[in-house]
């Protein structure tokens, strides 16, 4: 938030006129069929009626039914011209996901992880500089590989790490996440950098620039985290 309110200032960016009542229940009204999509996939996942791949689908024919009929901003005259944007964005993101595929079979043939994790211990016995050192890879891995992808391949790897120097998993966990989900946004594999691209027709190395400040930060933000487990952990901790 800082660093978006610094470029906001230096680019002279402000906020609108206050809305009236009236305004604001008008874009209420608009939006209201909208408001319900994320109702229905979060409802939908969490009461067990579909799976989180299955509510992608309940969500796009729950859109095609507000476009056509409610909003009527679509006819079935622009449905196929979607489907075709919808499979060359799809086609990116699957190649992207073998393309990461296969670097994950090499890595696993080769005992890269293994061979990583040994060296970690060796390093130090120090639980941040493990941790920080844990975080470098997680950011350099996300870089290369899908989240999901990373999580399997490095999880059983570092579980063993964390438990033997006291670590919290949870709290690892949660690390493990965010810094691999900033490699989402990095390249040469981030996949909502390229998904980004294909959507607004931008250039990659414009996206990356615009996008390095707060890549910066967020990479502040998990490393400071490494040294204040208890912002993450209140919560939790309370809950027990």
């Amino acid at each position: 938030m800082a660093v978006e309110y610094v470029i906001s200032l230096k680019r002279g960016y402000k906020g609108d006129e206050p809305a009236s009542f009236k305004t604001i229940s008008r874009y209420f009204r608009e939006a209201v069929f909208a408001l319900f999509m994320p109702v229905i996939i979060l409802g939908g996942i969490y009461a067990g009626v579909f799976t989180p791949t299955e509510s992608a689908a309940v969500a796009v024919v729950y859109g095609l039914v507000v476009g056509l009929y409610i909003h009527r901003e679509l006819s079935w005259k622009d449905v196929s011209n979607l489907v075709l944007k919808s499979a060359k964005s799809t086609a990116l993101v699957m190649y992207l996901m073998v393309t990461a595929e296969v670097l994950t079979y090499v890595l696993v043939s080769e005992q890269i992880p293994q061979t990583i994790a040994a060296s970690i211990l060796n390093i130090s016995s120090n639980a941040i500089v493990v941790q920080l050192i844990m975080v470098f890879i997680l950011l350099v891995v996300g870089t290369f590989l899908n989240n999901s992808a990373a999580m399997v391949l490095l999880a059983p790897i570092f579980y063993p790490i964390i438990m033997s120097l006291g670590i919290d998993p949870l709290f690892f966990g949660i690390i493990m996440v965010i810094s691999l989900a900033i490699g989402h946004n990095t390249p040469p594999v981030g996949l909502c950098l390229f998904i980004a691209c294909d959507i607004g027709n931008l250039k990659l190395e414009h996206l990356v620039k615009e996008i390095a400040p707060l890549v910066a930060a967020l990479i502040v933000t998990v490393v400071v985290l490494n040294f204040f487990p208890d912002v993450i952990l209140f919560l939790p901790r309370m809950m027990r």
